[in-house]
């Protein structure tokens, strides 16, 4: 009894969690709505994002409240003659006052702000590239709603002297200016494009010996993902787009499985969702040294793998385990995980995992100037999963 208690407090006091991120994500929309009818706030918003400081076109709350300590407006010529203060000025005198939408419905020293910064809250502007961001622009407003099935959420926009109401979708984010205010997935101060996991690599070293050999130059390179391409949108709108992690060794998820918890050597790609069915030249370093010294040292083959990050888990309990073969997306559904000769588990993933396999040396040398079925471009292979959800890209090698 005392078992079944703990867990249902458990569940009460998640969804309690929940609520309240939920209910303070939509007062700091209300604010920003009406924040958003001053000029001078909006453009410093605007010209956070422009910054390209986060690469998926947002601007951190912690950043507008304190601009004078964030890379985003060192130097930021988006902004023109417009003090850096202008957003923080406004929203704070807004939030203090209680003069925006909606404000009976929450207390005056509800710790707003330190939420905020606290919780990496931000606002998003998908799409942005659709927009001439030098002109006026009258944005929507609306809010993450903290529902993993939500494809829509409602929202504000101001005209006609009043606010009224919208319904937002992906779809109307991409025709409409819309400001969302959501979470940034991660850690905002990792780049967009870099190691996440540094560590020694989880390599098949077989030595010297035998059929397995592979004596073919060159003898030690360098393999780089190069270009990347996806079909579809991964995640919902309040999502962003997606992230892309690229990992050498095997993949070690969390005690029931939904989780990609890490890989010994892991690297993350994070892209725009105006990217979608483009070609991003990332040019990503995978592995600095796959090398083969005949009779000492014989990497003959190296586990592969790509996945999409999700970062909504926080259970990281410890269970490893390597799926056989090539996942197929969307989801990597019923699966089993190879932990010893007699024991396999079934599971889920909240990360998408793309592809988990394992490369030959001398197949993907040998493989990387021919056609394996999905076209080829600049003259290497295209690699990865095709289809309606697809996520493909090449790989350049380099000898030294």
């Amino acid at each position: 009894m005392l078992t079944v208690l703990m867990l249902t407090n458990g569940i009460l006091n998640a969804q309690s969690d929940v609520q309240s991120k939920q209910n303070s994500i939509r007062h700091a929309a209300l604010v920003l709505a009406e924040t958003m009818k001053n000029n001078d706030a909006k453009k410093v918003v605007i010209a956070g994002i422009q910054s390209g400081y986060y690469v998926d076109e947002s601007i951190l709350f912690r950043d507008l409240f304190n601009p004078g300590s964030s890379p985003a407006f060192r130097n930021n010529a988006y902004l023109g003659g417009v003090s850096p203060m202008a957003f923080a000025t406004a929203f704070r005198s807004l939030l203090a006052s209680g003069k925006y939408p909606q404000s009976a419905q929450y207390p005056s020293n509800s710790g707003l702000e330190a939420f905020l910064i606290s919780s990496n809250a931000q606002i998003y502007f998908p799409y942005s590239d659709n927009f001439n961001l030098s002109g006026p622009i009258n944005p929507a407003i609306t809010f993450d709603p903290l529902s993993p099935e939500a494809e829509s959420n409602g929202g504000w926009k101001f005209s006609g002297g009043q606010f009224i109401d919208v319904q937002v979708d992906d779809s109307y984010a991409q025709a409409n200016p819309t400001l969302i205010a959501n979470f940034y997935e991660g850690n905002p101060d990792q780049p967009a494009i870099g190691t996440l996991e540094p560590g020694e690599p989880d390599l098949d070293v077989q030595l010297a010996g035998g059929d397995d050999a592979c004596d073919q130059p060159p003898h030690r390179m360098a393999v780089y993902i190069e270009d990347l391409r996806f079909e579809s949108q991964w995640d919902k709108i309040w999502g962003g787009g997606p992230d892309f992690v690229f990992c050498r060794g095997e993949l070690v998820y969390n005690g029931d499985g939904t989780q990609v918890a890490a890989a010994p050597s892991t690297t993350m790609v994070k892209l725009k969702r105006i990217h979608v069915k483009k070609w991003r030249n990332v040019n990503i370093l995978w592995d600095s040294r796959w090398e083969f010294i005949n009779d000492k040292f014989e990497e003959n083959n190296q586990n592969f793998a790509v996945y999409e990050d999700d970062e909504t888990s926080t259970l990281q309990v410890g269970f490893s385990g390597t799926v056989g073969g090539t996942v197929s997306i969307p989801k990597l559904g019923e699966v089993s995980y190879s932990v010893n000769p007699t024991v396999t588990y079934n599971t889920t993933s909240d990360d998408d995992v793309i592809i988990n396999t394992q490369f030959d040396r001398c197949w993907f040398m040998n493989s990387n100037t021919v056609d394996q079925g999905l076209g080829m471009r600049s003259g290497k292979a295209i690699r990865g999963v095709g289809g309606g959800k697809g996520v493909t890209f090449t790989m350049r090698i380099n000898p030294y």
